[in-house]
C-alpha cells in the first residue's frame, strides 16, 4: 500500500517537480544560484577596473589618442600574445593611458609599472608571488632617472609616447610596452612626495 501511494504521488506531482531547477522558488521563477551571482559581480567589477570610464576624462589634447589595456593584444594564437593593429599603430606616438601604479616592495629609480587594476607585488618574506598581469606597463621618468618614482595611489592618468618591443629594463624585468613620459607628464611625480609607509606593528 506504501509503495501504490508513493507511485500515485510521483505520477501526480512528479511534471511540477522536475520542471523547475534544484532551488528554484514556487512559481517557475528560477533565481540565480549564488554561484552565478558570484561570476557576474566579479565580471562587472573586472570590466568596470579595465575598462576606464572615459566619460569622466576630457578630451586628449590635440595629437594625442586614449589607449587602454585591453587594446594592447589581439586574440592568442599559435604564437602567444600578439600585439593589436591598433598598438603597432601607434607605436611612438603620444597616448593617453588610464590605470594603476603597481605598488613594488623593489622598486628601481626612474621608472614604474601600470596596471589595469590595484595589484601589489611582494618579493620579500615567507610569501612571494609576482601576479602582475601581461599588460603591465613600464612606465619611464627621465626626470627621476637618479631617484624613485614616489607612489601614488588610486587611478591615475598618463600622457606620454608609446613604445613596443621587447626588452631588458633596470628592474630585472623584460618590457613589452613601456610609456616614456615627458616634463609635463612628469611633473606629478617631480614635486610629489613619497608617503611614510603604513606600519605593519612588527619593528
Amino acid at each position: 500500500m506504501r509503495l501504490l501511494l508513493s507511485a500515485l504521488f510521483l505520477a501526480l506531482a512528479g511534471p511540477t517537480l522536475w520542471s523547475q531547477p534544484p532551488g528554484a522558488p514556487r512559481g517557475g521563477v528560477s533565481a540565480p544560484s549564488p554561484w552565478q551571482r558570484y561570476a557576474a559581480q566579479s565580471h562587472a567589477i573586472i570590466t568596470s577596473l579595465n575598462q576606464p570610464d572615459s566619460t569622466a576624462l576630457p578630451p586628449p589634447p590635440e595629437g594625442v589618442t586614449d589607449l587602454q589595456f585591453s587594446e594592447f593584444f589581439g586574440p592568442i594564437g599559435d604564437r602567444g600574445l600578439e600585439y593589436s593593429a591598433k598598438l603597432r599603430a601607434l607605436a611612438g606616438q603620444p597616448v593617453r593611458l588610464t590605470g594603476f601604479m603597481v605598488r613594488e616592495q623593489d622598486r628601481t629609480p626612474g621608472l614604474f609599472r601600470l596596471a589595469g587594476w590595484p595589484v601589489s607585488v611582494a618579493t620579500k618574506g615567507l610569501c612571494v608571488g609576482d601576479n602582475s598581469p601581461a599588460t603591465a606597463v613600464h612606465v619611464m621618468v627621465p626626470a627621476c632617472s637618479n631617484r624613485l618614482v614616489p607612489y601614488r595611489p588610486g587611478r591615475i592618468v598618463l600622457a606620454g609616447r608609446i613604445e613596443i618591443g621587447p626588452r631588458p629594463e633596470a628592474d630585472g624585468r623584460n618590457s613589452t610596452v613601456r610609456l616614456i613620459l615627458d616634463a609635463e607628464g612628469a611633473a606629478p611625480f617631480t614635486t610629489a612626495v613619497e608617503p611614510d609607509p603604513p606600519k605593519t606593528g612588527i619593528e
